[in-house]
């Protein structure tokens, strides 16, 4: 009966039926323990199966393999990786040897929680011979997993290296293992050549084998080979690709910007009459944003909307991001109300992407209400959510904003990015104070070396001009060119703007001597 209850998953009531059966004057057998703790082993109840193990030892009833290899299973279901170590030296001590079973359930339940240096360790333990176990390739695989969780492929290539160099024989799990590894370490060539081997091994490249080599190759920018690859796939004779399969070629698309070519992998699955999801949709959508596909984007919104699930919030922040890319800021915010109004909680990346929807159009309005909307939420500004402000508010011509933002941004220890202080910089320099504006200008300098781009001497510049104090402007000009920064066209349209001010005469030999196209057409 117990046994019968284990079976249906009705552990309460094998557990009941124990407890029970122990109040009359019943003595309980090894096989009753046993099938009690099979019982609690599938449902993942390790404490109980733990504590009826111990009961066993303490009433001196000698617990067999099978009861210690139903409370190791026990433990891992729960991810109790340490218990289940427990229970195996409780077996030890009890003179019986661990069995290859517990040694591949702990070694996976350690991979699972992404314990890969304990299980390396114990996977040398196993290899120099512990209780007398042969390790064999499940083993092993568990231990690449493991690796690969806690980002480390390189030693999970390693591994699967030591096994396809050994007496023991990949299988599809050690490829599949392989595989992932290679895409979190966007080894794209060792991905190929696990496929190669796996194929000169006769080893069974299934659709799952398949699906990750096409997601390695897409990690490493390869999507042309993702796509060969799901073509292969789709024309091998007995094949049928999943719904996965296709997601991992359009997420190489995504990753590689190619939108057409997205595009085109969701076709073949309308083709193939796959359903695809919402994080299929995302992937496409996210594809368009390098060419600025906006009203693509939309209608793919727009279908996700109305394919009968739920959508999340990575679906609304890739549509928001393509919107923002291509500067239809107003379309942006819409889509950003449309996720407060289904009732998803915006958290600080989303709120970002709409305040950087207001950035690239310089809407310094729509950043500051996003902005003071943000406590509502829940949320506390981060450093881009300062960046992203500052920069819609300098663009916008809200320069005091824009310093009173940095101002906060600096009184709470967050760190200004070199933009940060440039976006700074080229507010200050609309108050004229071009003395406050050259302090700054030599605090970057001091800070960063050489500055990489003209924005922050330009500001400075900028603010001299406006101050009637073109000399400066000039001499700021020359120290650009000592620092092999060459001016642009703001540089000289600063200078030449208040030199004509002073109705100045500007020759060939002077300042527009080397300037470019665009200035002389200015001047």
């Amino acid at each position: 009966a117990i046994t019968a209850c284990g079976n249906a998953e009705q552990w309460r009531a094998s557990l009941c039926l124990f407890r029970e059966k122990l109040q009359t004057r019943w003595t309980p057998t090894l096989d009753a323990y046993g099938a009690t703790l099979a019982a609690l082993s599938a449902a993942g109840q390790w404490t109980m199966a733990t504590e009826l193990l111990e009961e066993m030892l303490q009433k001196r009833l000698a617990p067999n393999t099978f009861c210690f290899v139903s409370a190791v299973r026990a433990c891992a279901r729960s991810s109790q990786w340490r218990h289940g170590f427990a229970v195996m030296e409780q077996m030890q001590q009890t003179n019986l040897a661990p069995n290859l079973l517990i040694v591949n359930t702990l070694l996976a339940t350690l991979g699972r929680a992404q314990h890969w240096a304990r299980a390396i360790s114990f996977l040398s333990e196993v290899m120099h011979g512990f209780a007398g176990i042969e390790p064999e390739v499940p083993s092993v695989n568990a231990v690449i997993t493991a690796c690969t969780a806690g980002q480390q492929w390189a030693r999970a290539l390693e591994l699967f290296d030591g096994i396809s160099n050994s007496t023991l024989r990949p299988n599809e799990f050690s490829l599949s293992a392989a595989l992932s590894a290679c895409e979190r370490g966007q080894q794209w060539q060792r991905a190929l050549g696990v496929l190669q081997l796996g194929s000169l091994g006769r080893i069974e490249i299934d659709t799952v084998t398949q699906t990750a080599g096409i997601a390695a190759c897409g990690s490493g920018q390869e999507w042309a080979r993702s796509l060969l690859l799901l073509t292969q796939c789709t024309e091998r004779e007995g094949e049928i690709a999943t719904l996965a399969t296709f997601s991992a070629a359009v997420q190489a698309c995504r990753q590689g910007m190619q939108w057409a070519q997205a595009m085109g992998v969701l076709d073949e699955v309308r083709r193939v009459r796959l359903s695809p999801d919402i994080a299929f949709y995302t992937a496409v959508v996210g594809a368009c944003e390098v060419d600025g596909r906006w009203t693509h984007a939309l209608q793919l919104f727009d279908t996700m909307g109305s394919c009968g699930s739920s959508m999340d919030v990575q679906a609304f922040d890739a549509t928001m991001g393509v919107c923002s890319m291509s500067q239809e800021w107003a379309r942006a915010l819409q889509i950003f109300a449309q996720l407060i109004q289904s009732g998803h909680a915006p958290g600080i990346g989303v709120y970002n992407a709409a305040l950087a929807a207001c950035e690239r159009a310089g809407r310094a309005q729509e950043a500051l209400e996003l902005w003071d909307r943000m406590p509502k939420f829940g949320l506390s500004p981060d450093q881009v959510s300062f960046g992203m402000t500052m920069h819609a508010c300098s663009q916008g011509g809200w320069w005091q904003e824009a310093l009173l933002l940095f101002a906060e941004l600096c009184s709470r220890q967050l760190e200004p990015t070199l933009g940060d202080h440039e976006c700074a910089m080229t507010a200050l320099a609309e108050s004229s104070n071009w003395e406050e504006v050259l302090d700054k200008l030599s605090g970057l300098r001091e800070n960063y070396g050489p500055l990489p781009r003209c924005v922050a001497h330009n500001a400075a510049i900028a603010a001299c001009c406006r101050s009637e104090n073109w000399a400066m402007g000039l001499a700021l000009m020359d120290d650009m060119r000592l620092q092999d920064l060459a001016p642009d066209v703001a540089s000289y349209t600063n200078v030449l703007g208040a030199m004509q001010r002073r109705d100045l005469i500007v020759t060939e030999s002077g300042p527009t001597r080397s300037l470019p196209d665009g200035a002389r057409e200015k001047k």
